[in-house]
């Protein structure tokens, strides 16, 4: 448990502070926990970072609390990202848009301007935010980004619903919310409709 973890890495840290192996349990305990299915997400409940949009217009993510969001951690030197951006991601954002579902780049490049031109390049047109790399808190930072490209998908309470995993997985992910809501709401939709009509056919006798 979390308990066992911290005091392993207490231990480590007397012996050798600046191993390695210290930095990647503390990642570890970061992943496993911090950003674990159901906690809060990092930005969704509270103005945490310093995100500006292609107007340069700062943008707070809890905004998007309400909807479902994927994050997309990419820049514009990383080819699988401009790729993903290009081929899969689109499709997604076509099927899934009309159901409270939003995608948000996020970008931490150097050259912001190297970034805009990948967005014009690549007509993105879903929300793009950039961060500048000496910004802090580090939105990077806070969902463990440590390779290109990384995805985050946030439920409509702001909280983690996976970090760090496949797109392919986060599809099955994102189809399995969306039926189950629709289904939902569908059952409510129904069940308010008999309940109406029940009211009304008692008035009449």
């Amino acid at each position: 448990d979390l308990a066992f973890f911290r005091k392993l890495e207490a231990q480590l840290k007397t012996k050798c502070a600046d191993c390695r192996y210290v930095k990647q349990l503390q990642d570890y305990i970061h992943d496993a926990y911090a950003l674990k299915p159901g906690t809060p997400a990092p930005g969704f409940h509270k103005d945490a970072y310093n995100l500006i949009d292609t107007n340069g217009v700062e943008q707070n993510l809890a905004a998007w609390k309400g909807k479902v969001v994927l994050l997309d951690f990419w820049a514009s030197w990383c080819s699988p990202c401009r790729k993903a951006i290009r081929e899969k991601l689109p499709s997604m954002y076509d099927k899934y848009g009309a159901a409270n579902f939003e995608i948000i780049g996020i970008s931490r490049e150097k050259d912001i301007n190297a970034w805009k031109k990948a967005l014009k390049q690549d007509q993105v047109p879903w929300t793009s935010l950039y961060q500048t790399p000496k910004s802090e808190p580090s939105i990077t930072d806070d969902y463990s980004v440590r390779s290109l490209p990384h995805y985050a998908l946030i439920d409509k309470k702001g909280q983690i619903v996976s970090a760090g995993d496949l797109l392919i997985n986060i599809e099955n992910q994102l189809e399995r919310m969306l039926v189950v809501e629709n289904n939902t709401d569908t059952i409510r939709l129904r069940f308010s409709t008999e309940t109406s009509n029940h009211v009304f056919k008692s008035k009449l006798d």
